[in-house]
């Protein structure tokens, strides 16, 4: 089975309760149930918006800050499988177990489908509600509005109602001269839902850095107006490495004199906000910046890996509570415990007594 992890729009998870929709180039790009219940389609122009229905929230369908969210959570998705594909922003294709996708779907309040093939999973995230999981073996009983998530075009939808085909099993009986002369170049959307089997999930690609900034109102020179500005930069992006580690560190501050640059070696794994921090303030020592005045820093982590399980290279040798404890898993009822009797008898056997189990 494939799972599709469906949080689209994106912008809706930043938004509090009741009625949402998102903009583009002014105009509204998504809207959620309650939205559309007061009136609000998909294009009217947000200023109508607000004089049509003012509890409605209205954010941006997409920006930088959304586009950091959506790596920072395919970054906590990649610790329950290798094999994670991001459609779009909000929307992946993941290869892992029901119970993963489960708790995936709590802990994000996220729309989770799965099915037997990509599309069948993607289309089968669209029935689910949020924070559960829905699972489809077949096209049969799918609207064919579902068919949006994958590109479909509101038009081509449109028609398939004018024909009065509401669900996908009205499209079970086409064959693909059919389909083809009726989707056009959509096609290749539509083969993978009615004619070809994609159970393929590619492996996920970590991205090769990453990055986080400060802009100075006015230029910086004395360590309290840095300083502060380092751990915020040292707290975000332990936050966005979520679980990775990075090899490099590369710090840029923009100075009257031009960009001064300095790379650092991150030896040891960092997990804290303050230890990060202190190899930034090393790394700006290192730039020379700080005499000259400083209107920006910029901080990028390469070169990122993930810790290993093993802590040693080779096996150590048990403790002694290590040692009782296989021994009682392998030979449950066959140990004897002992107390000492007389440990200045040269008899071993008058040494330690055998204690009543």
């Amino acid at each position: 089975m494939i799972t599709a992890l469906n949080l689209t729009p994106l912008a809706f998870t930043t938004l509090e309760k009741g009625p949402k929709a998102t903009l583009e180039n002014g105009r509204v790009k998504a809207v959620c149930e309650e939205a559309t219940r007061l009136g609000i389609e998909v294009g009217m122009p947000a200023s109508l918006v607000l004089i049509k229905a003012p509890p409605v929230q209205l954010a941006e369908h997409s920006n930088p800050t959304l586009k950091n969210r959506w790596h920072t959570l395919q970054l906590e998705f990649f610790r329950y499988s290798v094999n994670l594909e991001s459609l779009a922003e909000g929307l992946c294709l993941v290869s892992l177990p029901e119970a993963d996708a489960r708790l995936i779907a709590k802990e994000h309040g996220a729309k989770v489908g799965r099915g037997p093939t990509r599309e069948l999973a993607v289309l089968a995230s669209t029935l689910a509600p949020s924070g559960e999981v829905h699972t489809s073996t077949g096209p049969e009983g799918i609207p064919v509005s579902s068919l949006a998530l994958l590109g479909i075009k509101a038009d081509t939808i449109k028609k398939l109602h004018f024909l009065g085909i509401h669900t996908l099993d009205g499209l079970q009986g086409w064959d693909r001269k059919q389909a083809t002369h009726y989707f056009g170049e959509e096609f290749q959307i539509i083969k993978g839902v009615l004619f070809e089997r994609r159970i393929l999930v590619a492996r996920f690609q970590p991205p090769r850095e990453i990055t986080a900034a400060f802009d100075y109102d006015q230029d910086a020179c004395q360590p309290h107006e840095i300083q502060p500005v380092l751990i915020l930069l040292a707290e975000a992006l332990i936050k966005r490495l979520s679980g990775w580690q990075a090899r490099k560190l590369v710090l840029t501050a923009r100075t009257l004199a031009g960009e001064l640059w300095a790379l650092r070696t991150i030896k040891d794994p960092i997990r804290h906000p303050r230890t990060l921090a202190h190899l930034l303030s090393l790394a700006l020592m290192d730039t020379g910046a700080t005499p000259l005045g400083i209107s920006r820093i910029h901080v990028a982590l390469q070169d990122l890996y993930q810790l290993g399980e093993r802590q040693t290279l080779f096996e150590q040798r048990p403790t002694p509570e290590q040692a009782v404890a296989r021994v009682h898993e392998r030979y449950p009822g066959k140990m004897f415990n002992y107390t000492t009797s007389n440990p200045y008898a040269q008899a071993r056997d008058l040494n330690f007594r055998k204690k009543p189990r």
